[in-house]
């Protein structure tokens, strides 16, 4: 009777401690992710957007975005650290929408057919870009969009 009492004291401490080391996480502060999203034949792409969708669970309420530099496609975003599938989705530039130039509205979600862009870079299932953000940040993410092959 004593080995059983003793044997559920040292299973409840140990349950206990596991608890307690769990509840005792720093919660995970953003960092930043700077980079350059660019097409693999030099040509500058249309105005876009990107998501970094979260892949783990400690993550999973963060879906930052960003909106890269149309000149040069680098961009800098606030990322929680973890792993991440990056889309791209098409905008449509006031230059695409003589309607929107009147409104003064720019940055509106546009056709990924009408730009040109494939569609596999619009789906975090199908996306090629994959993104390990570590807890210090990361300042030389490149992706690249590969056109698609014949």
């Amino acid at each position: 009777m004593r080995r059983l009492h003793r044997a559920a004291l040292f299973g409840g401490l140990a349950v206990a401690l596991l608890l307690a080391s769990a509840c005792s996480e720093k919660p995970l502060s953003p960092v930043t992710v700077k980079g350059q999203v660019k097409r693999e034949d030099g040509k500058p792409l249309p105005p876009i957007s990107l998501a970094f969708h979260p892949q783990e669970r400690t993550n999973r309420r963060n879906m930052p975005t960003t909106i890269p530099d149309a000149k040069d496609g680098t961009f800098t975003v606030q990322c929680l650290p973890g792993k991440y599938k990056v889309t791209l989705a098409p905008l449509q530039s006031a230059e695409d929408d003589p309607a929107a130039a009147k409104g003064g509205k720019t940055g509106t979600p546009a056709s990924g057919a009408a730009l040109a862009l494939p569609v596999r870079y619009q789906s975090a299932s199908e996306t090629e870009w994959s993104v390990e953000v570590p807890a210090t940040g990361k300042d030389d993410l490149v992706l690249t969009v590969k056109a698609l092959k014949p």
